[in-house]
């Protein structure tokens, strides 16, 4: 499989991801037996308000950098020059970095009280980082063209 194929089908692999996470939740508080947490939808629409609640809601933004990295890739992929395909790399790749820290013990606030609850990831959240990780691999595998350089 060439690479320009490669890159196309799997940045409709990473839209198709994140996509699909979006009716399943999220996280949930580790020892709950049955989940009752959020859906990714929710959390895509509300997620921006509670930016402020602690360092762990600052994940949001990972959402405008996926969305970034897409237009990133489809100008990469159009123009074929090395410098878009490395900012559209160095997007993916901040973007999958930001999502991946909530692995690093999130806790968020699910109530009122202002006290974090740490919490798991669950089926939503593995979905939208694979959509993330699939964006990287569609950037890094965009074909560029050499520079042509003019002789005076």
């Amino acid at each position: 499989m060439n690479t320009r194929r490669l890159s196309r089908i799997t940045l409709m692999l990473s839209i198709a991801a994140f996509f699909a996470c979006l009716p399943f939740v999220s996280f949930c508080k580790p020892l709950e037996r049955t989940c009752d947490g959020i859906p990714a939808w929710a959390i895509l629409i509300w997620g921006w308000m509670t930016a402020g609640m602690g360092k762990w809601h600052i994940l949001w933004f990972a959402n405008p950098g996926l969305a970034l990295t897409w237009v990133l890739i489809l100008i990469a992929a159009g123009t074929r020059s090395l410098g878009s395909k490395i900012i559209a790399v160095i997007s993916a790749a901040l973007t999958v970095l930001l999502a991946a820290t909530f692995l690093l013990g999130a806790e968020v606030m699910d109530n009122t009280s202002g006290i974090p609850t740490k919490v798991e990831p669950h089926m939503g959240y593995w979905l939208w980082l694979a959509s993330m990780v699939l964006a990287l691999v569609s950037a890094a595998s965009i074909t560029s063209s050499p520079e042509k350089t003019s002789v005076s």
